[in-house]
Formats: C-alpha cells, sequence, structure tokens
C-alpha cells in the first residue's frame, strides 16, 4: 500500500514538473519556444511509466529500479531553471524516504546536483536533499561527503 502513495505523490510531481517546463519566463521565453521540451516527455513518458506499475505486488522495487521514473528529476535538476529543480528536489526526497531509490540512482543524483549548486536554490534545497538521500547506505554517504566539500 505504500507504493500506491508513493505512486500518486510522484505522479503529482511529475504533472507539476510538465505543467512548469510549459510556461514562458517573460518575453523572450516567448520568442525562443519550449526550452525544456525534453523534460517535459520525459516526465509525461514516467507518467505512463507510474501507471503501469498501479496495482503491482512489486510497483516498489520497480520503481527503485526504474531509471525512466528518476530520469525527468535528473533532467529537472539539471536545467538552469530554479523552479524545476526546486520541484525536482522535493521529489528526490520523496523517493529518498519511501527508500526508493537505487545506487545507480543515487549516483546519477549525485552528478545532477553539480548544477543545483550554481542555482539560487542551492544554500535551502542541497542540504535537506542530502540529509534525505545520506540514509541510503555507503554510496550515499560517501556522496553526502563530497557534496558537502563541493557545496562550500
Amino acid at each position: 500500500m505504500a507504493a500506491d502513495g508513493l505512486l500518486g505523490l510522484l505522479e503529482a510531481d511529475l504533472r507539476l514538473l510538465s505543467s512548469e517546463t510549459r510556461r514562458t519566463e517573460g518575453f523572450t521565453g516567448w520568442l525562443t519556444g519550449p526550452e525544456h521540451l525534453p523534460v517535459k516527455e520525459a516526465a509525461e513518458r514516467a507518467v505512463l511509466k507510474l501507471r503501469s506499475l498501479a496495482g503491482q505486488p512489486d510497483a516498489m522495487a520497480a520503481i527503485r529500479d526504474s531509471k525512466e521514473v528518476l530520469k525527468p528529476f535528473i533532467m529537472g535538476c539539471e536545467s538552469k531553471s530554479s523552479k524545476l529543480a526546486s520541484i525536482a528536489m522535493v521529489s528526490i526526497q520523496k523517493l529518498s524516504a519511501h527508500e526508493a531509490l537505487s545506487d545507480d540512482g543515487i549516483l546519477s543524483i549525485a552528478a545532477a546536483m553539480e548544477q543545483v549548486r550554481t542555482l539560487a536554490t542551492r544554500n535551502s534545497l542541497v542540504p535537506c536533499c542530502l540529509s534525505a538521500v545520506a540514509r541510503r547506505g555507503a554510496v550515499a554517504c560517501r556522496w553526502k561527503s563530497c557534496m558537502t566539500i563541493r557545496c562550500s
């Protein structure tokens, strides 16, 4: 049953991420077109994946092993949009709290954090996400140490 709750949370976050990519940033955003279209498409594919997992007994393991579910959140962190990064970081915290991150997923998140630390949201979100993900074992602890040094 915990997986069903997580599925609903993630689907809502993915829809929010997708809708935020559609928003333009002022007049120049209107002229340049959809800058974050790949994030939007990845989020929509992840929603379809989550819907296919609904009601399955091994849904939590499938979420943990699915790169397709994590990809839009990583792309959101790698974007240069603080709004997308904020949404992605909150979602990553939820995945971590439900222990739905594989070791490979944690390493992917670590690489994406390099982009997040350059945004204005760095000071508030990165330490929170680090502490949430750090509960995930030795790989996460090494990642936390690495990111603490880099963010200082």
